[in-house]
């Protein structure tokens, strides 16, 4: 018997429930060979630099924040008016350095870093808005900005938000980002080594990302791999609007991955209008498998990341591979026993007596890991 958990999560009920969902099926058009190593263009190495304007307090999103800010000042005076009140404080435990290597730097913000190592020991490093190759020992193979990267396959500009995964399986990578922050220019841009070396060719496809005449453009990628798919999550998020309070509905992408290793036309389901009782699923998070060895489904994780007090988990699950022709999308409610809510501001030193704080977003699942445990039944002597 086979049982399957997904680390932090712990339930006191959860129920099945019928999830709302739409499915549409489709294929992108061919791929542009583009490889890795190519220095004929010159790299110009441009960084992304976010402007995001801090969210104005006329924002439900942003009154959020403010509230909070204001609960946490009041509970500190009130802490500081009772001495006796005052947690002692201590010293942490003494850190731990271990020399490594140098790696990957993006002068912009945010960074948006993520990596993936093969069996072999090629690093793929990937930060907005570069990527590098290394070798075992931290040699840098090659190291080139995304812009640069994907020039062959067309004009494309503003490419944030990289994601990269190696495949186990297949001993090859794939390597997610986006260009364009509007409807009329969003496009996804899906990558497929065709060899288990990153820094040769690669299968590039362009899939657009404004798939529904919303004026809507996909923003924030988080991706998985399943033993036939990729799966890719994206928010869908309104023109000229801050993401903060410009969510439409977030949206799944179920693509036959063997298409992409061969350099065929993508086969891919869009699963959209992902809701429970009425209200979008927002920021859902693919599980990565824990081994080598995968299943064809996969599970995802989802919170009421924006509301001041919840204690509902959303575990969907789509139960096959686009070329069983069977995938269906199910979802399960599961209730914790503690509420979590949306998150306050981190604050950070004064200047000039005025306080300062770091946006902490929201109380979004960010990763998630899928932990495969057999239990065998029988006598033990």
């Amino acid at each position: 018997m086979q049982k399957i958990f997904l680390f932090g999560l712990f339930s006191l009920f959860s129920q099945f429930c019928g999830a709302q969902a739409t499915k549409t099926n489709g294929v992108s058009g061919k791929p542009v060979v583009l490889n890795v190593s190519d220095q004929s263009n010159p790299d110009l190495q441009p960084n992304l630099i976010h402007l995001d304007q801090y969210p104005l307090p006329a924002s439900e999103y942003a009154n959020r924040k403010e509230l909070l800010n204001q609960q946490r000042n009041e509970f500190e005076a009130q802490k500081k008016s009772n001495p006796q009140a005052m947690k002692k404080r201590g010293l942490g435990a003494e850190s731990l350095y271990r020399e490594g290597i140098q790696g990957n730097t993006a002068n912009g913000t945010p960074n948006d870093n993520d990596i993936a190592v093969s069996n072999a020991g090629k690093v793929v490093s990937v930060v907005n808005s570069n990527m590098r190759v290394y070798d075992d020992t931290g040699g840098i193979i090659v190291s080139k900005s995304l812009t640069n990267l994907v020039a062959g396959a067309g004009n494309y500009s503003w490419i944030s938000d990289p994601r990269v995964l190696y495949d186990p399986t297949a001993d090859r990578f794939v390597l997610v980002c986006f260009s364009g922050n509007l409807s009329t220019e969003s496009v996804i841009l899906v990558g497929f080594s065709q060899t288990p070396e990153p820094e040769g060719n690669w299968n590039f496809y362009a899939l657009n990302g404004s798939p529904f005449p919303d004026s809507t453009w996909s923003d924030y990628p988080i991706i998985a791999l399943s033993d036939k798919d990729l799966f890719m999550t994206f928010n869908l998020v309104k023109d000229n609007v801050s993401w903060t309070v410009g969510f439409k509905q977030s949206v799944i992408w179920q693509i036959d991955k063997q298409t992409g290793y061969n350099g065929n036309p993508l086969q891919y389901t869009l699963w959209s209008d992902i809701k429970h009782n009425g209200i979008y699923n927002r920021n859902i998070c693919p599980a990565k498998y824990q081994t080598s060895t995968m299943g064809n489904n996969m599970h995802f994780l989802t919170l009421r990341n924006v509301a001041a007090s919840n204690d509902s988990i959303f575990l969907t699950e789509i139960t096959d591979s686009y070329a069983s022709g069977n995938a269906a999308l199910v979802q399960r409610v599961i209730t914790t026993p503690k509420s979590y809510g949306f998150p306050p501001n981190a604050r950070q030193k004064k200047v000039g007596g005025v306080n300062h704080y770091l946006m902490t977003n929201d109380a979004r699942v960010l990763a998630a890991i899928l932990k495969m445990i057999i239990f065998i039944s029988g006598r033990i002597r």
